[in-house]
């Protein structure tokens, strides 16, 4: 009885397989019917070549007319010479692959390696997008729907689909927290409400943001959006030299923590215009109470017996701030994170005062630009020039810090400090083929930089323009340095030293990201 039994749930699900096989095969059929109608311009049937499952172009080879895989990965070693369609797959263009053409995935991603080269536009979408009759918005270049945000322009998003927020310090230990990130929009609603709140363990602290943005007009080119916020944060103004994630480990498993910390509440009004995809203005409201916060834990996995640095207290910097800032921004980066050619231009200023029914009374300016310039198949020039300056009395929650990561690399962390600053840094970047899947790595980067940089102190009544009349050129730090990389910007192993003595130490940093 029990074999005749194991006989006919053999036969059953053999069966059921076999409908649930048609149905998905029918289903996929589908599917793909309507995307290249949809994304493959030259829509001739029998000109496209159609694989299923798995496939690579290899780096000789050269395939002549639109290409459609289903149920796989596409490599793109060689040429193609027409579009890419990938169903349920990712698409991935190595160094020297190329697209004559428009690349798209459903239910996928698109990895432009190094210097793979598409000339036409880049999609990533989804297979419900195919089965609705409304378009959301119009289908730009590198365009992503609301499910996979966007990294565009001036419109940059988290580029991430998780909504958990996790991270470690010393002023709060671990905190872990739920996060709706923001996005370009939201289906097709032009309101988008992101925000986060968590709990810091050690610290026993609720953190909160929540926020509420409507965009008017155009999604991209010509986006005017406003914007309110309310928050309680735990704010840094360190991010633009680690990030959290980079930052958290560091803490949690090295007893070193980069940050320093504020707790910063109240609330933001914000509007901003795009005159082109890439060009931005923007101004913002703020009302803020600022708190100093203690160190609550010590604890790492490896170093216990190191203590963390102290956290500076603000001090006669705590109270309420009230402020307006302006922003000008153009951006024209291919990556947020890992950039290989681009520009990124900043200009920045704030203002808070007793007519704002302000406690503090400070003007703060800055001026950022950076270039990444190819010069060649595997060759890369990076730089970054950083100016600021600030007039009356500039709270310890806004100064300027050099020193140590991602800024003057050889010099000891946060070293120079005041109410002006200069900063440059130049990296040459060289990518051989000859270490192309080295040890599992998907080829190696070799970098030479140099950063040269201060920051000190001026007269608080000086002028913009005369701020920095006294600076020198003699005053300036140096350091050089020899980095090495994965091509995908994952991880870098920096050796920088100083040239003002030759007694002093190499210093050596490993790092996750790219300083710039």
């Amino acid at each position: 009885m029990a074999s005749r039994l194991t006989i006919f749930l053999i036969l059953l699900s053999s069966v059921f397989g076999v409908l649930f096989a048609q149905h998905y095969d029918r289903d996929l059929e589908r599917v793909r019917y309507k995307a290249e109608r949809k994304y493959i311009h030259y829509y001739d049937r029998d000109e496209i070549c159609r694989f299923d499952g798995s496939t690579t172009v290899s780096r000789n080879e050269v395939i002549r007319g639109p290409v459609v895989v289903s149920r796989g990965n596409l490599h793109v070693r060689g040429k193609i010479n027409g579009d890419v369609l990938v169903l349920y797959g990712d698409v991935i263009i190595h160094d020297k692959g190329k697209v004559r053409g428009d690349v798209t995935t459903v239910n996928g991603n698109i990895r432009l390696r190094r210097y793979g080269y598409v000339s036409g536009k880049m999609l990533e979408t989804h297979e419900r997008n195919l089965r609705r009759t409304r378009r959301y918005v119009r289908n730009y270049s590198s365009y992503r729907y609301s499910y996979r945000p966007v990294n565009y322009g001036t419109l940059r998003m988290p580029n991430t689909d998780h909504n958990v927020a996790l991270r470690y310090n010393r002023v709060e230990g671990v905190f872990l927290g739920l996060e709706v990130p923001r996005t370009l929009h939201r289906h097709a609603s032009q309101f988008d409400l992101y925000g986060f709140a968590g709990y810091g363990f050690d610290s026993e602290e609720f953190r909160y943001q929540i926020g509420l943005q409507r965009w008017l007009f155009d999604p991209v080119d010509f986006r005017t959006e406003i914007g309110f916020e309310y928050h309680d944060l735990t704010d840094t103004k360190d991010l633009w030299r680690i990030d959290y994630l980079e930052n958290s480990l560091s803490a949690f498993f090295l007893n070193r923590d980069y940050h320093d910390y504020y707790q910063r509440q109240g609330f933001s009004f914000r509007l901003s215009q795009n005159f082109t995809r890439f060009f931005q203005i923007s101004g913002e409201y703020r009302r803020d109470d600022y708190f100093s916060m203690p160190l609550v834990t010590e604890w790492s996995l490896f170093r216990r017996d190191a203590t963390f640095r102290p956290n500076p207290q603000l001090g006669q910097y705590e109270g309420n701030m009230r402020s307006i800032y302006a922003q000008l921004l153009v951006d024209t980066r291919n990556d947020i994170h890992y950039p290989r050619k681009g520009l990124y231009f900043r200009v920045s200023g704030e203002t808070s005062h007793p007519g704002l029914r302000s406690d503090f009374d400070f003007e703060r300016y800055v001026t950022e630009a950076r270039f990444y310039q190819p010069i060649s198949n595997g060759e890369r020039i990076m730089l970054r020039l950083i100016a600021g300056t600030a007039r009356g009395d500039l709270p310890l929650q806004k100064n300027f810090e050099l020193g140590g990561l991602s800024t003057l690399r050889a010099y000891p962390f946060k070293a120079f400090a005041g109410n002006r600053i200069f900063l440059a840094n130049v990296e040459y970047l060289l990518s051989p083929d000859i270490f192309d899947n080295f040890l599992g790595i998907d080829g190696l980067d070799f970098i030479v930089f140099g950063d040269m940089g201060d920051a000190w102190s001026g007269d608080n009544d000086e002028s913009i323009f005369d701020s920095f009349q006294p600076w020198r050129w003699d005053r300036l730090k140096t350091d050089v340095g020899l980095g090495i990389a994965d091509s995908d910007g994952h991880f870098r192993l920096n050796i920088a030293k100083r040239t003002d003595r030759s007694d002093n130490d190499v210093v050596v940093t490993f790092r996750l990201r790219q300083p710039f």
